[in-house]
C-alpha cells in the first residue's frame, strides 16, 4: 500500500489524499481510499500539507481495517 503525498497549491479548489496498492507503475496501483480537504482562500503548501497529513492519518486505517475485512470474508467464504 502507499499513501504517498505530493502537496502544492493546485488551481483546483480541492486536494486530497489516496490509500493505493503499489504495483511496477507509478501511481497506477488499485485505489482503496480516497477523500478531498478544500484549498482555502490564504492556504500555503504547508498549511494545505498538514490538512492534507491529518486527513492520511485518518484514511490509512480505515483502508487498512477495510482490507482485513475483505480478507478475512473471503477467508471464511472459502471454507463455507
Amino acid at each position: 500500500m502507499s499513501n504517498q503525498c505530493g502537496v502544492s497549491l493546485p488551481a483546483a479548489p480541492e486536494s486530497g489524499a489516496t490509500v493505493h496498492l503499489v504495483d511496477e507503475e507509478y501511481d497506477r496501483g488499485k485505489i482503496l481510499l480516497q477523500e478531498k480537504v478544500p484549498v482555502l482562500p490564504g492556504d500555503t503548501p504547508e498549511t494545505l500539507a498538514a490538512r492534507v497529513l491529518e486527513l492520511e492519518h485518518k484514511i490509512l486505517p480505515e483502508a487498512v481495517a477495510r482490507m482485513v475485512k475483505q480478507i478475512q470474508e473471503q477467508a471464511i467464504n472459502s471454507h463455507s
